[in-house]
């Protein structure tokens, strides 16, 4: 009977062994896991900080690589459709401010009355006077 209760005891402990072995492993790649979408999400935020100032060096200082020529040309029509979108938001704002006969266009035209940090485009449209494009058309200044 010794012998019987020294197998069971001794099956248990395998057991025991195995399942300790198998949740270590586990944890393991668990930890491991973690550690590959921390470096991914760092490693993604390292490539928008250099897409970002690829970018900035193209706008601000003409450097032009081949390769980022169709995405320079997209992103500068995304910064014109962010600046018309703007523009829009600061009408909203005005005509929200004024009484109830005041009108969107009453609200366009004021806001896009020149000032001195404003620059006026052919097309007629007042830019931002740091401005690269006109907001409107999109023609550079």
């Amino acid at each position: 009977m010794a012998g019987f209760f020294d197998k069971v005891v001794d099956g248990i402990n395998r057991g025991v062994t195995s399942v300790s072995e198998g949740s270590k492993t586990f944890v393991e790649k668990a930890n491991l896991s973690t550690q590959v979408k921390n470096v991914e999400r760092d490693k993604g935020q390292l490539l928008q900080t250099m897409g970002t100032l690829v970018y900035n060096l193209y706008k601000n200082e003409g450097v032009v690589i081949p390769q980022c020529e169709g995405l320079y040309n997209e992103l500068k029509m995304a910064d014109s459709k962010l600046e018309e979108l703007q523009m829009q938001l600061k009408q909203l704002e005005i005509a929200k401010n004024q009484p109830s006969y005041y009108t969107a266009d009453m609200a366009a035209a004021q806001a896009a009355q020149p000032t001195e940090n404003t620059k006026m485009c052919e097309c007629g449209n007042a830019n931002k006077e740091t401005a690269k494009f006109c907001a409107k058309c999109g023609k550079a200044f």
